[in-house]
């Protein structure tokens, strides 16, 4: 189905579809990128009576009970809002019938189960072509549809130490055994680079007509993320990665951390001119970039030495724009900046007429991307009626009927 576009609309999706079955982190991630960019996103779940997945506080699987706002914990807070929710039971027939009209008028099929459930279900990309041949089906899985890790099951930590992410990224404790970050990069990654290919397929679509399965694994995702680490790792038998060799890092000044970027030359020379040792730049140990990296722990001892004089206020007011420099922020402090707040990174949203609740913002900044809108997270279920009725012209009398059949 193609959806009428205004020249005079406010968000680059708008007139989008999307049924999004998806769970956890980085399928729901990458649906409210397309909700945030103002596609309509249908949150397709299970009824109420089987529901399992990661939902809310109420859910027996919720991981943040401690951590709730309203009826929601902040994991569901944080990936779910510009959403709409209709719940449907896909195991019967007649759940899969009302799938299938949906699917007529929609354009993107999004979803993150193991390589294989949708076929079981009957709801596969051969299947749902069948019914609208301009459908996008995206599936999202932790190794993709082939390969021998395919049937496996994979979670972002899984992800993370198969694709070398983890050993890449992370620091070692005590005992020298790697430390997860605690920041769920494989599911984030996995999450942005599905939306970046189903804004490409709805693009082609636009010159073939005709709609596409998409089969992105958060395993390719990270090792592409792995960058100029992995094209180094398979050319060089012996590659050393020199960045943590590089006069970039986390120094200490007088009351606190001051992390500093003086790695380029032009940098290391005003560095080195506004701390008053312009002899450290003939200095034979330190005279090339080489040098300062073969001898970055003396140079690094000195530079502590200097700034510990000084409090890191001081030395940012100091280095101005001339060096690369900042403090070493929380997340809180970072949310709390007028940086963030000026390029509406914090926005707020009511969750109901007592509760309000603060959330990250859409990153996504253009000229064309006007009016955003952001609505709180769905209830189980909420928008239900108002999708069967705008969207498929159901009939109030259809709509209790499937409910008492406990469809929906």
């Amino acid at each position: 189905m193609e959806h009428e576009r205004s020249e005079k609309q406010k968000l680059p999706l708008q007139g989008v579809i999307v049924l999004d079955l998806t769970r956890a982190t980085a399928g729901p991630l990458g649906a409210q990128m397309l909700g945030d960019l103002g596609a309509t996103v249908i949150k397709v779940e299970i009824p109420p009576q089987r529901q399992r997945q990661m939902r809310g506080i109420s859910s027996r699987e919720s991981l943040y009970q401690r951590y709730s706002c309203g009826d929601f914990d902040i994991h569901f807070l944080a990936l779910n809002r510009n959403k709409k929710s209709l719940t449907l039971d896909l195991s019967s027939e007649r759940g899969k019938a009302v799938f299938h009209d949906l699917v007529k008028v929609s354009d993107v099929v999004y979803e993150n189960f193991r390589p294989g459930s949708m076929k079981r279900l009957g709801l596969d990309y051969e299947a749902l072509r069948r019914v609208n041949p301009k459908i996008i089906c995206c599936s999202l899985t932790g190794y993709g549809y082939s390969g021998p890790l395919r049937d496996l099951p994979a979670f972002d930590l899984i992800i993370e130490a198969t694709s070398g992410l983890l050993n890449a990224t992370s620091s070692a404790d005590p005992e020298g055994i790697p430390v997860f970050s605690g920041v769920a990069m494989a599911d984030h990654i996995g999450g942005i680079w599905s939306v970046l290919a189903i804004l490409a397929a709805l693009f082609q679509r636009e010159h073939t007509g005709e709609g596409q399965h998409l089969d992105i694994a958060m395993q390719d995702a990270a090792l592409h993320f792995l960058s100029y680490k992995a094209v180094g790792s398979m050319n060089f038998e012996t590659f050393d990665d020199i960045s943590k060799k590089l006069l970039w890092g986390i120094f200490r000044a007088k009351d606190d951390y001051i992390v500093l970027a003086v790695h380029r030359e032009p940098f290391w020379r005003e560095f080195c001119r506004i701390l008053g040792h312009e002899e450290w730049l003939q200095d034979p140990l330190f005279d090339t970039q080489m040098k300062r990296q073969k001898n970055r722990e003396r140079l690094v001892s000195l530079f502590n030495e200097v700034l510990s004089e000084k409090k890191v206020d001081e030395w940012l007011q100091i280095f101005g724009t001339k060096v690369p420099a900042t403090r070493l922020s929380s997340l809180k402090d970072a949310l709390n900046h007028p940086q963030a707040r000026s390029r509406n990174m914090v926005i707020e949203v009511d969750l109901d007429k007592e509760t309000k609740v603060k959330l990250v913002g859409n990153p996504i900044k253009g000229s064309g991307i006007k009016g955003e809108v952001f609505n709180p997270p769905p209830r189980i279920g909420q928008d239900t009626a108002e999708i069967l009725e705008s969207l498929l012209s159901f009939s109030q009398e259809k709509i209790a009927e499937l409910r008492d059949e406990g469809i929906m």
